[in-house]
């Protein structure tokens, strides 16, 4: 999510916009949301961060929801698996502790497409007899994206790991230490297409991924990955992936031109909390708070969220008036500019 650096706060710390625009600027302060939280939360900024990403949603299915008519409505572009089973009875022993064996997965986006990568499940046939940690790494850079802990011996585990591709070539690795003999995994079902001219091939697994099997081992200082080598089978290791559309990057490219869309919705998001939970519950009750409702002024909160409501409304038309959808055939239907009318209740 880049809702943060979007919009700030001034006065508490938080990471400074790249758009330069403040909260502030709408009268919302950090000492104005400090008078309105309640026992949920520690503090203003906690309060305003929280409901700037409920703003980002609302803001986001506003948007997608006006182009819905030009987003292809098959978002998912590709789903496999990578590691089958061979049908020859090979095994491979383990290569000793400080080598890491399984999958690397490539990934291919165009320039003009922005794509997720989701693995969903995950499979290691060993002969370990207890949970193994699994590594996920950046080998562009080397770096541990994360870990997790994969206690299904022998049986397909959810794991819900996903990558943004960015429009950028990525590679991943997708491995654990190499401390148990482990089947032949083929990393297609024609195991051919594996090795070829004496080298290893990665297999074509989709338009946008291609897979192989991998041996690395790590820096110990850094833990970063020290040496890499492709591999003619996955070393045990079945994944299940699929690759899809990435609004959420798209949106992020275009965010300059949400932020003040995403200002007013912010402003609303804490002016509805400051009229239905904090009445009620606020922890500071020393200092007042002029709602609206109980006078026909023209002021308070009530007042001030109709104007924002209004704002949002303007911009978010204005927003939408002028999107150039990007060329991108396999997201979208075509490129064109479009107008619509976006009313909050």
């Amino acid at each position: 999510m880049c809702s943060e650096k979007l919009i700030g706060l001034k006065d508490c710390l938080l990471e400074e916009p790249i758009t330069g625009l403040y909260i502030d600027e709408l009268g919302i302060s950090n000492t104005f949301l400090a008078n309105l939280i309640t026992d949920q939360y520690v503090s203003g900024k906690d309060l305003f961060a929280e409901r700037r990403n409920l703003a980002w949603r609302k803001v986001s299915t506003d948007v997608l929801k006006s182009l819905s008519g030009n987003m292809k409505s098959d978002t998912l572009i590709e789903g496999r698996r990578i590691g089958q089973r061979s049908t020859n009875q090979t095994s491979y022993p383990a290569l000793g502790a400080g080598n890491y064996t399984g999958i690397k997965l490539r990934i291919t986006p165009n320039e003009t497409s922005f794509i997720k990568i989701f693995v969903s499940e995950l499979l290691i046939e060993s002969d370990s007899p207890s949970d193994i940690l699994i590594y996920f790494f950046n080998l562009n850079t080397g770096e541990l994206l994360q870990t997790l802990n994969y206690s299904e011996l022998n049986t397909d585990q959810y794991i819900a790991f996903s990558y943004s591709g960015k429009r950028r070539d990525v590679d991943i690795a997708i491995v654990y230490e190499s401390l148990y003999t482990v089947p032949k995994y083929t990393v297609t079902g024609n195991s051919s297409c594996s090795s070829c001219g004496g080298g290893v091939k990665e297999a074509f697994s989709s338009p946008y991924a291609r897979a192989s099997g991998i041996k690395l081992t790590l820096n110990p200082l850094t833990g970063k990955v020290a040496s890499v080598s492709n591999a003619t089978h996955t070393y045990g290791m079945s994944i299940s992936y699929n690759v899809s559309c990435d609004r959420e990057q798209w949106l992020c490219s275009i965010g300059g031109l949400m932020a003040l869309p995403l200002a007013y919705a912010t402003a609303i998001e804490i002016y509805d909390y400051a009229l239905t939970f904090s009445p009620n519950q606020r922890v500071n009750t020393t200092v007042g708070i002029n709602n609206g409702l109980n006078n026909e002024s023209n002021s308070g909160i009530l007042r001030a969220r109709e104007i924002a409501v209004s704002r949002y409304t303007d911009e978010m038309n204005s927003l939408l008036g002028n999107i150039r959808l990007p060329n991108d055939a396999k997201c979208w239907d075509c490129r064109r500019n479009l107008i619509y009318a976006t009313v909050l209740p």
